[in-house]
Order: C-alpha cells, then structure tokens, then sequence
C-alpha cells in the first residue's frame, strides 16, 4: 500500500465520501475513486466496509482510524 492509498484507507474508515477525502488531501475525486480501485482489487474486496476490515486485519492501518 502506498503513502496516497494508506491515507486514503484512513479517511474511507473514518466514514468519508469520496468528495470528502479530495477535499481533504487537495487531489481531484477521479484520484480518489482511482486509488480505491486499486485498493479494493489489492483486498480482493467491492466495499469500503470490507476494505475497513480488511486493511485492519492486515496490520497495514491502526485501529485509530
């Protein structure tokens, strides 16, 4: 997962939208929607709640979020 993706898994955890998190880290939605595809398909997973398990499950995000 990289720097972009991990901070990106923080905010979907968190219960933002995409528009949130564009807001939030100053890149476009389309950026954001690109990164979460990449992270769904790295999770093997088709929702944000799964990717919140997931993502918890594998150490890669503390439980903070």
């Amino acid at each position: 997962m990289t720097g972009r993706q991990q901070q990106i898994a923080v905010l979907i955890m968190s219960g933002m939208t995409n528009k949130q998190i564009a807001q939030q880290l100053f890149i476009s939605e389309n950026t954001v929607k690109y990164h979460c595809k990449q992270l769904f398909g790295t999770y093997g997973v088709n929702t944000r709640t799964e990717l919140a398990c997931a993502v918890l499950k594998s150490g890669m995000v503390g439980e903070r979020a």
